[in-house]
């Protein structure tokens, strides 16, 4: 069994008291589960540290610049001054381009980690979250692919679009299987678990399709609905959105 969700949210801390002490326990109990936390911990320290030894080399090369335009200027400078005659107009086409990039360039690093930080701000703060995992599969389907011969033959066809949706969103072919969990939505055939769970995932993957407004307000309706199956996971998913 792929434990990679309840794993997800046992290490960013989005499980209850009791949650939390049930699968600890588990983990005692499951060695392999043990190493699966272990290993997923690795993964995300190992990411942490890529993106802070990056963002520290970028600023090296920067300071290096900066020191290199400095030294060229004061050389400049030594070797003697510009005629009197042009010099007002000189010191204005030829501004020292270290002083420049020393204005400019803390404003530059705002700039960039502003539109960074805008960015990552319409997805939730979890640097492993995906539409791919986040993605909900009912447990009547779960039992139904578990199945064999004559059981499975007998899946009615919207269990088996949605199954085929999943698997098109597993793939990132976002906007395939949106439209294919469009479809289900339309049939009235369709029963309310089945149809709970397109509504939770065609919310998610308006994040892929560039409405995260969309797909904040999809996921409001889902957290202020008591009876929705999945009501806490939207109110979880929101909590790492900005308000």
């Amino acid at each position: 069994m792929d434990y990679f969700q309840e794993i997800d949210n046992y290490i960013w801390g989005h499980l209850s008291p009791e949650e939390m002490k049930a699968f600890e326990l588990q983990m005692k109990e499951d060695n392999a589960l043990s190493e699966k936390v272990a290993m997923q911990r690795r993964e995300l320290e190992l990411i942490s540290k890529m993106e802070e030894a990056y963002w520290l080399k970028e600023m090296k090369a920067w300071k290096e610049e900066v020191q290199t335009d400095e030294q060229q200027e004061t050389q400049k400078s030594a070797e003697g001054t510009t005629p009197i005659a042009t010099e007002a107009t000189d010191k204005t086409a030829e501004r020292p381009k270290g002083a420049v990039l020393r204005r400019i360039l803390p404003w530059s690093i705002a700039a960039t980690i502003a539109i960074l930080i805008g960015f990552f701000w319409l997805l939730p703060s979890d640097p492993s979250f995906s539409v791919a995992q986040q993605a909900v599969i009912p447990a009547q389907i779960e039992s139904i692919e578990r199945s064999s011969g004559t059981e499975a033959q007998d899946t009615p066809s919207n269990v088996n679009l949605f199954i085929e949706a999943y698997e098109r969103l597993q793939e990132q072919q976002y906007s395939s299987a949106d439209e294919a969990f469009r479809k289900i939505e339309n049939d009235p055939q369709a029963e309310s678990w089945l149809l709970e769970a397109v509504e939770y995932n065609r919310a998610l993957i308006r994040f892929e399709l560039g409405s995260p407004q969309e797909a904040r307000t999809r996921l409001e309706i889902i957290g202020n609905t008591p009876s929705h199956r999945y009501r806490r996971k939207a109110k979880k998913l929101l909590k790492r959105l900005p308000n």
